[in-house]
């Protein structure tokens, strides 16, 4: 038998593994119930990072812009109705309203790769105000 050099022996384990990395995409396009896991993957993923977000937005919220509460509602909450493009929706009580803006646009900062909707919760519709008091979390 005659020895095959380590760097063509790497070469070709290399084109290998290319061709099946190659015919793994084209059999997700193709089929892509079969390789659904992943995408739940990297909803969850995408998830959590919404959530980790979120609590740091509702801390500076609370600490910097003296919010009495802060309440995260609407998909970011329930992983078979949040999806990769999903925003973050935030409510909060009792920040002054000359802060509003200012303290939107450092959430939109931190929250950055995310819609969100930062609603002050007295000025909400009331079927999201049911929505918030039903299902929210306080952050």
């Amino acid at each position: 038998m005659i020895p095959v050099p380590v760097v063509v022996e790497k070469s070709i384990k290399s084109a290998v593994e290319d061709k099946f990395k190659k015919a793994g995409e084209i059999m997700s396009k193709k089929y892509p119930l079969l390789f659904k896991d992943s995408k739940k993957e990297e909803k969850e993923k995408r998830r959590q990072e919404a959530l980790i977000k979120a609590k740091k937005a509702a801390k500076i919220l609370k600490d910097k812009y003296k919010a009495e509460k802060v309440v995260l509602f609407g998909s970011v909450l329930d992983q078979d109705r949040f999806y990769l493009r999903s925003d973050v929706d935030l409510a909060v009580f009792g920040l002054k309203d000359e802060f509003f803006y200012k303290a939107y646009a450092e959430v939109m900062n931190i929250l950055s790769g995310f819609e969100v909707d930062l609603l002050d919760y007295k000025e909400c519709r009331e079927s999201f105000k049911k929505e918030i008091k039903e299902r929210g979390v306080e952050l």
